[in-house]
């Protein structure tokens, strides 16, 4: 690789968890999906199966070990698409002994600026029943803005080497030989182009009655929550149907401000989801992020409605509906933005205005450690998701602000 890189990112933590999108090129380099890749190695045959997955926030958490030395807990992301990791703690690479051949700029949804992360080649990573030699690894050089997140890191396009297939319902990844693998039955085929790496489908959305356009969006498993985020600044008619709400979340970059709409419906395909929640995002609070040509993305609550398999080596996906299929879309109704913590608590980071939420004097910072009296300590966001979402529902909720202990109680209401 050259001396000189470029780094093209975007990021957003939205409603309650970590969502960090990753695209990193270097000169020279392939950037369409399609250029050389470390080779993937099975520890038996030409698959790993059931790699189990946790849930990390509303994101696919692994266990990836680095080196043979280092035990990482790193969320999967499509949209991260460099064949490699990123580090969020300068003190991992201290441990791992690397050495940085260059600097660049992750830059990232937001609006404080592009982050800085150096760059080590030659790392070989592992996970459940197979490896991944010579990758390269990013690795932050300020831990602070990701000091709470609950993650060592993240992964992406070096898993897909292979065909990878998401079982949400069983919680497992499986790794799979492109020759010979065979798609489920009924499962539809999409093809697939990439921007530096992250796949890009078409799609076709109808935001107000009868206003029907056609969209192309990164498919990212790292945005939670939100089943679409839809740039503003990309298309005319891209534009908030009323009425909206509007929150204030963490990206890579600092803060960035979406508003929420519920549109007519997302077309994928023969597959139409009725009444789906988007997330708007204007071109300020996208900070230094790049998207090239791109409409939105489309996140992990639309994903997690399907069986979800990635060909990258063939431009395909396959999708086919599971048991989650016509789950209603959804969005916390106390008006809080919470992002999961390390010690498994969840932190407000913004608390929206006339909510539920602002009305009981909830503020940014406070820690949510409790609702109806269960302790949120070991219990995945999912679930936490679901208590927060009942409409009319009175929930307790309570507080850590400081060194003080609250209770607050509040009925849920639909926002969107």
């Amino acid at each position: 690789m050259r001396n000189q890189a470029r780094a093209r990112s975007t990021g957003v933590i939205l409603l309650a968890s970590l969502v960090v999108i990753v695209s990193v090129s270097f000169p020279g380099d392939e950037v369409d999906g399609q250029g050389s890749r470390p080779a993937i190695r099975f520890d038996r045959g030409g698959s790993a199966l059931g790699i189990p997955f946790t849930w990390v926030g509303q994101m696919i958490g692994l266990d990836v070990r680095v080196n043979d030395t280092l035990d990482a807990r790193m969320i999967f992301d499509t949209g991260f698409g460099m064949q490699g990791a990123l580090l969020l703690d300068p003190a991992l690479g201290e441990r791992l002994g690397l050495a940085f051949a260059r600097t660049i700029n992750l830059g990232g949804g937001g609006t404080a600026g592009a982050r800085e992360a150096g760059v080590a080649a030659g790392a070989n990573l592992a996970l459940h029943g197979v490896s991944l030699p010579d990758q390269t690894l990013l690795v932050a050089k300020n831990r602070a803005p990701f000091a709470d997140w609950p993650v060592d890191g993240i992964i992406g396009a070096a898993l897909m080497e292979s065909v990878v297939e998401i079982d949400y319902e069983r919680r497992v990844l499986n790794l799979r030989d492109r020759r010979s693998y065979r798609p489920r039955e009924g499962a539809v085929e999409f093809p697939l182009v990439f921007s530096h790496g992250i796949p890009v489908i078409d799609a076709e959305v109808e935001i107000d009655k009868g206003m029907r356009v056609p969209v192309k969006l990164l498919v990212d498993t790292g945005v939670p929550d939100v089943p679409l985020l839809l740039f503003e600044f990309s298309d005319h008619r891209i534009r908030p149907p009323g009425p909206t709400y509007t929150l204030v979340a963490e990206g890579m970059g600092g803060d960035m401000k979406a508003r929420l709409g519920r549109i007519g419906s997302l077309k994928l395909g023969p597959f139409l989801l009725r009444d789906t929640v988007a997330g708007f995002v204007d071109r300020e609070s996208f900070g230094t992020a790049v998207v090239l040509g791109q409409n939105g993305m489309l996140g992990h609550d639309s994903l997690e409605r399907f069986h979800v398999a990635f060909d990258y080596q063939g431009s395909r996906l396959w999708l086919k509906p599971n048991g989650t299929y016509d789950r209603r879309y959804d969005v916390d109704m106390t008006g809080l933005t919470l992002s999961a913590q390390r010690d498994g608590t969840y932190k407000v980071i913004d608390v929206g205005a006339g909510t539920p939420a602002a009305g009981q004097g909830l503020r940014k910072g406070d820690l949510l450690v409790a609702v109806d009296g269960k302790d949120l300590r070991g219990v995945e966001f999912p679930e936490v998701r679901r208590l927060l979402r009942r409409e009319g529902a009175r929930v307790s909720l309570t507080i850590r602000r400081g060194t003080e202990r609250l209770e607050r109680s509040l009925v849920l209401k639909r926002l969107v």
